[in-house]
């Protein structure tokens, strides 16, 4: 009986030991658990596929806007019309009238002011020719070659300092220096055109009173039309190479533009670089469109096409089995959502999104196949 007790006993130590044990044991079976669980994250992933495109080479492109300037007088009078006629579209040559203000009382003023001159050498030419007995021929001279319609003669060289201190005097030498600058300020009543052009728009009719400065019409120079084609940096050789570009702006084809220029160095901005062209248009294109200028020749690419969100700088994340390596690839093209990359294989398994790693990029996930 005492045997069977001692054996109960020991029974009764051994399950109460066990209950212990599962009460106090570690918790790494758990830990390790829940490690699997968070690396069971579900990725999805897909097939790499090879293909060859070929890619229109184009650059955007604008319409450079021909050389303007404002036609302006630095006078004021009416508004009167000149050597051509007074339309917006009509065309002048270099250092034609295009319009005038009337200078009528400009003229008459300058017509009394030469009567004066006149008068002022006749009430002291007897001085003249008693001081200066030697130099009156000069002086008559002068005085016979005074008009109304022709420009004041230059003065007759002074003989002596004294010739010129008494004609100083006199007021005569200032009298004359005002007619010089009468006559200067005639011209400001004609405008001369600065180039061959056309009156591209107006802003005063004829018969209107024109303040100084007003700006009466803008002109606009004769120059071919420019286009400008900014040309990433990797093909500017290419562009130049090929002479002729395609200009197309929807779906309107405008023809070819012949190359006539790359821009300098300091118009190089953000890897682009500009190219200019010239081609002949009717009627000068919508400058507020959006232009593209085409080769006559396709880029051949080929390659794998993948997700751009599957691409992280020059990483892709390869599925092999359970585990996600970071394999280095080189893009080749972007094609909005997708990309064209080298450094793949054939059948290679990727993940469709980036997924950044730790240590070597080599890491467990739990994958699934994207259908």
């Amino acid at each position: 009986m005492k045997k069977s007790y001692y054996i109960y006993f020991i029974l009764l130590v051994l399950g109460i030991n066990v209950m212990i044990w599962y009460l106090i044991k570690p918790s790494g079976s758990k830990t390790i658990k829940k490690e699997k669980e968070s690396l069971g994250t579900l990725i999805q992933y897909s097939t790499a596929k090879y293909e060859e495109r070929d890619f229109p080479i184009h650059s955007n492109a604008y319409w450079d806007l021909p050389f303007t300037s404002n036609l302006l007088f630095e006078v004021s009078g009416k508004l009167e019309p000149g050597a051509i006629n007074w339309a917006i579209g009509q065309q002048f040559k270099a250092n034609e009238i295009v319009c005038s203000l009337n200078a009528e009382a400009a003229y008459y003023n300058l017509t009394e002011k030469k009567q004066a001159l006149i008068q002022d050498f006749g009430s002291v030419f007897t001085e003249i020719e008693a001081k200066f007995p030697t130099e009156k021929n000069k002086w008559y001279s002068f005085l016979e070659k005074i008009s109304p319609g022709t420009k004041i003669p230059s003065l007759p060289a002074f003989s002596s300092e004294n010739e010129r201190i008494f004609m100083s005097k006199t007021g005569l030498l200032s009298t004359y220096y005002a007619i010089k600058q009468l006559e200067i300020n005639m011209k400001n009543y004609y405008f001369l055109a600065p180039y061959d052009g056309k009156i591209a728009s107006i802003n005063f009719q004829l018969g209107s009173y024109i303040g100084q400065k007003n700006i009466v019409a803008q002109l606009e120079k004769n120059t071919p039309h420019t286009l400008v084609v900014h040309v990433p940096n990797s093909l500017v050789e290419k562009y130049i190479k090929a002479a002729v570009v395609s200009v197309k702006s929807g779906n309107r084809n405008y023809g070819n533009a012949n190359f006539q220029k790359q821009g300098s160095a300091n118009e190089k901005t953000n890897g682009f670089t500009p190219l200019y062209y010239k081609m002949k248009l009717n009627k000068l294109a919508n400058t507020t469109s959006e232009y593209v200028a085409y080769l006559h020749e396709k880029e051949h690419v080929s390659g794998y096409i993948v997700p751009k969100n599957a691409v992280s700088g020059n990483k892709i994340c390869l599925v092999k089995g359970e585990v996600l390596i970071h394999k280095t690839i080189s893009i080749v093209k972007e094609l909005g959502d997708s990309i064209f990359i080298h450094g793949l294989e054939k059948n290679d398994q990727y993940a469709i999104e980036f997924i950044s790693g730790k240590g070597n990029g080599i890491f467990v996930f739990k994958a699934e196949k994207q259908h």
